[in-house]
């Protein structure tokens, strides 16, 4: 079927869903939620960005103050951080295009479904370095944003599909949680580390430094722990966002049934407040 047909037929399932729907305002709960973690995954996407050059510069720290190289050095060892940071940007993007698409299915938005469900297949290949917990959910989410615009999808089909999906998306959750948790953060320690060593050691060799340079190496060192101490907050803040995607992903999959009534919408408003703090938290480390 062509992208035109697509959009056509995904466009008349949602019309259909529309007109059989009865008036509620639960499916802007979903939507909000839905928008949230979208949002959330976004904006942490910039620490996996941050991991292969926070290990290079662990390895410039390594060089004396006033160097100066000219060359830039990138290590094998970063490299491969990199490698696998980039497949963790790529998990986050399909959270993010499973999220989206349940956003505007809840909105009744075909050309955003539609734009999801392109943006899974054209991405179905990449991450064969993941495991295949991971693999496979994110072989479900594609399956299902194509499906959802190409197959004719009913909005009554939604429920199962978030219930089937649950624990894929959890997975797939708590891997990039704990891929901050457990190699980001303590890397961040220990270029914080290495920095302090650096201008420690130039004040060894350098014994004779006069006051200014004392407090201009002083300033520089209150500001770099001040950024860590950001970054490392963010962090955190990250980790706690995902941990909240997780519980109101759960909590959607066991009201799957009752979508579109007015239990469901005391149920996520919570977790989209706390989502929207937790952003902010995020962003203010970068």
């Amino acid at each position: 079927m062509t992208r035109k047909g697509q959009a056509n037929a995904l466009m008349a399932v949602v019309a259909m869903a529309l007109a059989a729907a009865p008036a509620c305002d639960t499916p802007g709960s979903v939507a909000q939620f839905c928008s949230s973690a979208v949002t959330t995954l976004k904006t942490g996407d910039v620490m996996f960005d941050d991991m292969e050059a926070s290990c290079e510069r662990i390895v410039e720290a390594g060089n004396e103050i006033g160097t100066f190289p000219t060359e830039e050095r990138k290590t094998e060892v970063c490299g491969r951080i990199g490698k696998q940071a980039a497949i963790l940007k790529s998990e986050s993007q399909k959270l993010s295009d499973y999220f989206a698409a349940l956003n505007a299915l809840a909105s009744f938005s075909s050309t955003g479904a539609q734009s999801s469900a392109s943006s899974a297949a054209s991405g179905a290949a990449q991450g064969t370095e993941m495991s295949d917990a991971e693999q496979a959910a994110l072989g479900s989410i594609g399956s299902f944003l194509v499906q959802a615009a190409t197959s004719g999808y009913q909005q009554k089909a939604l429920s199962a599909e978030i219930v089937r999906m649950r624990d894929g998306v959890d997975t797939l959750l708590k891997g990039l949680s704990t891929a901050v948790g457990v190699v980001y953060a303590p890397q961040l320690r220990q270029e914080r580390a290495a920095m302090a060593d650096r201008y420690r050691n130039f004040l060894l060799e350098h014994g004779s430094a006069t006051p200014d340079t004392l407090l201009n190496l002083d300033g520089r060192w209150q500001s770099d722990r001040a950024a860590f101490a950001a970054k490392l907050q963010a962090a955190a803040a990250y980790q706690d966002a995902l941990a909240t995607i997780v519980k109101g992903n759960d909590d959607l999959a066991a009201h799957a049934r009752t979508l579109r009534t007015r239990e469901v919408t005391g149920l996520l408003s919570p977790y989209t407040t706390q989502l929207n703090s937790m952003i902010s938290r995020i962003q203010k480390g970068f």
